[in-house]
């Protein structure tokens, strides 16, 4: 058995890759740092001579210097000592001595690693409105200060921090206000990766020490409250008290040591398994007050069968639950929650079946949320890989009430992640009837409800829906929305794979979202990260190497390296059965729970474990077999929902995926052409790739550099003016992408001509919202004529959807025919004619031979054309733009 050890090195895992760097540019993550969470929006500076004061070099604490109080008092063990401690263990805001704090790094991953680190600190007040409201910081994150220094202490784990004349002197805090709490993160000196720190939390979370509030008191220094301990190890326990006449020590409510008031510290040994109750009571012969602190001596796991038919994660019956949590070579796991405080206990220690862990929990109440985490090995802190909601105690404080209402507060006495499961009877969603489009007809708008709206959540997508369905588009594909770190991102840092995001809305909102698109013939695809997850996700924190900031060899899950060149942060091993059988129940769940209508796969090239070359980019029968697997998973449920791989691989290999029970592969083959195009530039203008069978043909797509910005940037003249020929080159190439066959897609608000960068603010960092664009009269000419492109292609699915297979497509599009180029589309439901002029100058007449005389509707102007002898003949003038459409 171990000693339990609430400590968690929390190094920076944005832009992390696994143990290496992957060079890879698809997808970016954004360090997502919450706006207000104090000293993270300074890289800082590293801790050079510049930094230090020459005439003290060592000043937060020097071991020949004279402090008030000693840095280990008489008596005291400095082994036993908790993560963090303070000397006086008790101290007011008004403390005129100095005051050490004192980190004990043994067990940590700072323990070897460092001589010296500093201290990122400040207070919390009165006029705190929550824990990470700090006040009064000393320096911002990353800049080196003497003052937040913490050095060694001799040759011991023991590093301190002396605040020099007390709370307010060292704070600079004024009377007026009310201190209640210090706040504390250790971190490196100087930067580990890029910007990035070695921090030192307390098991994931930032440490506070809480101030006495003066006369009597009574506190532990040791045991920490949540020990595990070992029997047979020998634990100093240690108590103080202020203003006391008589200071009691009680075990399990017996007494075992008492004093007239000044410290008692004894030394204890554990003989069996037990949960213990320590309780120091301190008295000034008129009042009385304790305080506790909570040791588990565990004993061994007992093997038992768990409950047939149940499946991982919570099973709530009545007023039971049943955990089951699947740990391999795990040698205990002991369930954390609201029904026990969040306190370990022999009580609550798990059975074991194989690889899984089980326990039930009865007595339970009716119509309760109850909040819930895994204890490893006694040591490591997870949630529930299934986990249907998750809590999150660093950024769920910044998600307000209109996003996501009556949200579950998290647990006073948990830290790390945790999920939540409910007693509430199951209500059966009352989904609308909607009949998913044919998949060759789709017009897809891919959507990021981050930057989508003012409020960037699922209320505010809720108010343009109508907006969306004008333009005409019967399908929305969002950016990942299962749970990720933070709460500003992209979504391609996943932590939890069946939790919605919170910062986007409830469950709830999230169904209500689905379920008003269908109302309005829209389906819903939801893009999926499978290729890797950051170190919060259960499976890679039970086997984690914290100096490495990686998992570690022995993890069943993941890569320690990924075997290819593509990967951020830590990669899956798909060959793993659990990792397949995994991600088939995540598959299955969003389907069956959520009422999506299908999936766009993220980087499908690095499930494999053995590419023919590092890039991933071979063929790989492995790989397909793994994709294969997936593709199943969802038929099970569903036989039209939508597959959609982002694959770039092997030409083969694509074509293989795309004959298999209608798998599409992300094109952006045409993306270079439609830009140039756009721009007014020949010679790479060729967008005949932009209408492949079997694929998801793109225009524009969250990873793409906007098309709109490129026109501002970099078109010609009369482009860059933002004028009537900005609008019909815009409408021109959206005219050629979606009036030819095959499925569709466009990012959001390419219809307007988005013309911020993707790297504006970094490249996954938020954007500016810019609904007034459509106030602006030459957008908003670009979006009425891309809503009649896009409506023509959706309301006329005979002629986009299964008929696509028998058609006649002609078109004209080398860099000779930019001044007229050409689109001829013809099936049994209609036809289509496009001629856009590209260029800055008036084309002479053009003979476009058409398929059939007799009378053609103008798409942009509804005027009547009629064609006699075969050919439309057309002189289109500099950027003009003609669509002709004719239905059978």
């Amino acid at each position: 058995m171990k000693k339990l050890n609430l400590l968690t090195l929390v190094a920076a895992l944005l832009f992390a890759v696994a143990c290496t760097d992957s060079g890879v540019d698809s997808p970016f993550i954004k360090p997502d740092v919450p706006e207000k969470e104090p000293g993270k929006d300074d890289p800082g500076n590293e801790d050079d001579p510049g930094n230090e004061d020459p005439e003290n070099p060592n000043p937060g604490g020097d071991e020949n210097e004279t402090v008030t109080y000693p840095i280990i008092a008489e008596g005291e063990d400095p082994a036993s000592l908790p993560l963090v401690s303070s000397s006086p263990a008790l101290f007011t805001q008004y403390e005129k001595g100095d005051v050490v704090i004192r980190v004990n790094v043994a067990g940590t991953p700072f323990e070897g690693k460092y001589e010296s680190f500093h201290a990122h600190t400040g207070v919390l007040t009165a006029a705190s409105t929550n824990s990470g409201d700090w006040k009064y910081v000393k320096t911002d994150w990353g800049v080196n200060s003497n003052d937040t220094k913490l050095v060694r202490y001799e040759q011991t784990n023991i590093f301190y921090l002396i605040l020099k004349g007390g709370v307010r002197d060292y704070y600079g805090i004024p009377m007026s206000e009310n201190v209640k709490q210090l706040a504390f993160v250790f971190r490196s000196s100087n930067p580990t990766s890029g910007t990035q720190y070695d921090e030192l939390k307390d098991n994931g979370s930032d440490i506070f020490i809480k101030l006495s509030e003066g006369g009597l008191d009574v506190s532990f220094t040791s045991p920490a409250s949540g020990d595990v301990w070992e029997v047979g190890t020998s634990y100093t326990i240690t108590a103080q008290a202020s203003s006391a006449t008589s200071l009691k020590v009680y075990q399990n409510g017996s007494m075992v040591q008492e004093s007239a008031g000044t410290p008692i510290s004894f030394t204890f040994t554990p003989t069996v398994a037990e949960d213990i109750v320590f309780k120091a009571e301190a008295s000034n012969g008129v009042e009385t007050v304790t305080k506790e602190a909570r040791v588990a001596i565990l004993g061994q796991t007992q093997d038992s069968a768990r409950p047939a038919g149940l499946k991982d994660g919570v099973t709530v019956s009545g007023s039971e639950a049943t955990f089951i949590l699947y740990a391999p070579g795990k040698e205990s796991v002991v369930l954390l929650g609201d029904f026990n405080n969040f306190n370990v206990s022999n009580d609550y220690m798990m059975k074991r079946d194989g690889d899984y862990f089980w326990t039930t929990v009865s007595g339970l109440q009716a119509n309760t949320d109850y909040a819930y985490q895994f204890l490893v090995d006694e040591s490591i802190r997870v949630g529930d890989p299934y986990g249907k909601l998750a809590l999150d105690p660093w950024n769920d404080k910044y998600i307000t009430a209109s996003t996501y209402p009556n949200l579950k507060a998290y647990p006073e006495n948990a830290s790390d992640m945790v999920n939540v499961f409910s007693t509430s009877p199951v209500q059966t969603y009352n989904w609308v009837a909607f009949d998913r489009p044919d998949q060759n007809a789709l017009a897809v708008y891919e959507l990021l409800f981050r930057d989508f709206s003012d409020t960037g959540d699922i209320n505010g997508a809720m108010q343009h829906l109508d907006y969306l369905d004008n333009l005409g588009i019967n399908a929305i594909e969002l950016m990942p929305i299962s749970e990720f770190d933070g709460n500003d991102s992209w979504g391609y840092n996943p932590c939890f794979y069946f939790a919605p995001d919170k910062a986007y809305g409830s469950p709830e909102m999230y169904k209500n979202f689905i379920n008003e698109c269908h109302k309005r013939g829209i389906a819903v695809i939801v893009d999926v990260v499978f290729n890797h997850a950051t170190g919060q996700f259960p499976w890679a924190k039970m086997w984690w190497d914290s100096s490495k900031n990686c998992t570690t060899e022995e993890n069943p899950f993941f890569n320690v390296n990924a075997p290819h060149n593509w990967s951020v942060y830590h990669d899956f091993k798909h060959l793993y059965p659990k990792t397949k059988e995994y991600f088939r129940d995540v598959l299955q769940y969003w389907l069956r729970e959520y009422n999506i209508d299908g999936y766009r796969f993220d980087l499908t090239k690095g499930f494999v474990q053995n590419p023919s070359n590092y890039d991933a980019g071979g063929y790989s029968a492995e790989r397909i077999g793994i994709l294969k697997y997936y593709a199943d998973a969802i038929r099970e449920v569903s036989n039209d929902a939508y597959i959609i791989f982002e694959h770039f691989c092997d030409t083969s290999e694509e074509n293989e995926l795309a004959k298999y029970k209608n798998i599409l592969l992300w094109s952006n083959n045409a993306l270079e052409g439609y830009k140039e195009s756009a721009m007014g530039w020949k010679g790479k203008d060729d967008i005949s790739g932009g209408w492949r069978s079997g694929r998801m043909n793109n225009i524009e797509t969250h990873d793409e550099e906007r098309i709109g910005y490129k026109m501002k940037s970099y078109g010609t003249i009369e482009i860059k003016k933002m004028g009537d020929r900005f609008a019909q080159h815009l409408s021109a190439v959206y005219a050629f992408h979606f009036l030819s066959p095959y499925p569709k897609m466009l990012w959001q608000f390419g219809e307007l001509g988005y013309d911020y960068s993707i790297d504006y603010n970094d490249r996954t960092g938020k954007k500016p919202v810019k609904w007034d664009y459509y106030d602006n009269t030459y957008r908003r000419k670009a979006y009425d004529n891309i809503s009649k492109i896009i409506s023509f292609r959706t309301d006329n699915e005979d002629m986009y959807g299964n008929s696509v297979n028998q058609y006649e497509f002609k078109t004209y599009v080398s860099s000779g025919d930019f001044g007229a180029k050409q689109m001829v589309y013809r099936t049994s439901g209609g036809s289509v004619v496009v001629v856009a002029n590209f260029s800055s100058t008036d084309t002479a007449n053009v003979a476009v031979k058409v398929t059939e005389n007799g009378e053609w509707t103008n798409l942009l102007t509804g005027a009547k054309v009629n064609i006699t002898d075969g050919h439309f003949n057309v002189a289109p003038k500099a950027g003009e733009l003609y669509i002709l459409v004719k239905n059978n």
